[in-house]
């Protein structure tokens, strides 16, 4: 059971890991265009607060999952 717990924990984290590279990714092409276009009307502060908000949540989210997955990991070394 625990084995098969870690492996959706693993999956969990990649999918998390990578819709959060997307969003990243996202916010670099918008203040690229921000920064190149001064006058054009482009990513505002209150959306990169929000990015700075989703990042703590998904780092607190990682760590947290990868602290799940080392108490699994001691558990089944264990056994």
């Amino acid at each position: 059971m625990l084995i098969i717990v870690k492996k959706m924990i693993n999956i969990l984290s990649y999918v998390i890991i990578g819709l959060w590279g997307l969003l990243t990714i996202i916010v670099i092409v918008f203040l690229i265009n921000r920064w190149t276009n001064p006058g054009w009307k482009s990513i505002s502060n209150n959306d990169l607060k929000d990015y700075g908000q989703i990042t703590v949540v998904v780092l607190v989210t990682i760590g947290f999952l990868f602290f799940i997955r080392l108490l699994i990991n001691k558990g089944l070394d264990s056994e």
